[in-house]
């Protein structure tokens, strides 16, 4: 059975239907590894996204309960070149398609993802629909107050009090904080920069969140109030907005990478192509030259376009807590 991926461009993909019959929209989200299909499909990061994967060949090792990240399917949907009917691993409970029918997510496969992967990354990030008929129905928004917290909340640790910007930030973040002893305030996305500096923060994170097509102008200006108060954050789309803050008469031209091989990060956003010379680009992608981590020395500001899942991100949150245990100011000692 035939199955359309309608970008909301108008840009429309044919494939083949797996998984469920059901209609599904959502955010396209990009996933480059090779392995971790399972993990993905289940981390909450990817709530309500339709995940393309760029390795051609998706399944082949089934699915089995151990490798979930989360109880339940949390994606929309998924996009693959194609997939595995017939899995052979030893630890295989059962194949793929199966597991998505019982979970209600449909799939499509059979179309180009390498050249959907191009077209997302020149176009940039944008919603689009799982359908199996074709139509030409308006896209239902998602806005920014369906994901944030509606009030504030404080979560007590007694170790560095850092503010959490909500954009739709993951419990699993919140719970890398408090691991880490922080004590922890989470404000709603419309807080203002007045309202994030009077909780007297230590540091302040700037969520991630989901690739919402919205005028997000006002967090980005609430922001620019922020940088040079106190250590900033950005996860994500965090990142993506901090990156519009920096005073552009600061450039930096040199460029480092790590020692981590780059090509298993995640550019959910599009990748931060709006950096220009502004930052000091710490990473690209191998493949596609897109800055995916930056920072801008002089105020303590970091940017980071990676998942939950890369293991750089339990690394980075070490690094910004300790940054802020090594510059808190006594004012802030309450």
């Amino acid at each position: 059975m035939e199955r359309y991926l309608i970008l909301e461009d108008g840009t429309v993909f044919t494939g083949k239907a797996f998984g469920a019959i059901q209609a599904q929209q959502g955010p396209i989200r990009i996933f480059t590894g090779a392995q971790g299909y399972q993990e993905v499909m289940t981390d909450p990061e990817m709530s309500n996204s339709l995940v393309l994967f760029t390795y051609p060949s998706i399944g082949n090792t089934g699915i089995n309960l151990y490798d979930e990240a989360s109880l339940t399917i949390t994606c929309a949907g998924i996009i693959v070149r194609e997939h595995v009917g017939k899995p052979s691993n030893w630890r295989t409970q059962m194949a793929l398609e199966t597991y998505m029918i019982q979970q209600g997510i449909p799939g499509i496969y059979g179309i180009d993802t390498r050249a959907l992967t191009k077209h997302i990354r020149e176009k940039g990030a944008m919603e689009a629909k799982l359908v199996d008929i074709l139509d030409t129905q308006a896209f239902t928004k998602k806005a920014m107050v369906d994901v944030s917290t509606k009030s504030p909340y404080r979560i007590q640790g007694q170790g560095s009090h850092i503010t959490v910007l909500d954009l739709g930030v993951t419990q699993s973040v919140i719970q890398s904080l408090t691991d880490r002893g922080c004590r922890v305030q989470i404000l709603p996305f419309s807080s203002s920069a007045e309202d994030i500096l009077a909780t007297y923060p230590h540091g302040v994170l700037i969520s991630n969140g989901p690739a919402i097509k919205e005028d997000l102008e006002s967090v980005k200006l609430e922001l620019t109030k922020l940088v040079g108060h106190t250590p900033i954050l950005g996860l994500g789309l965090g990142a993506h907005l901090l990156a519009h803050t920096i005073p552009s008469n600061r450039t930096f031209l040199s460029q480092q990478t790590t020692n981590i091989n780059p090509q298993i990060v995640t550019s959910n956003y599009g990748g931060l192509q709006s950096l220009d010379k502004k930052l000091l680009v710490l990473e690209q992608d191998l493949n596609t030259k897109v800055p995916l981590a930056f920072k801008y020395p002089y105020d303590s500001v970091y940017g980071y376009d990676y998942t939950e899942t890369d293991p750089r991100t339990a690394v980075i949150m070490d690094a910004f807590i300790e940054r802020i245990a090594n510059t808190k100011e006594n004012r802030y000692e309450q």
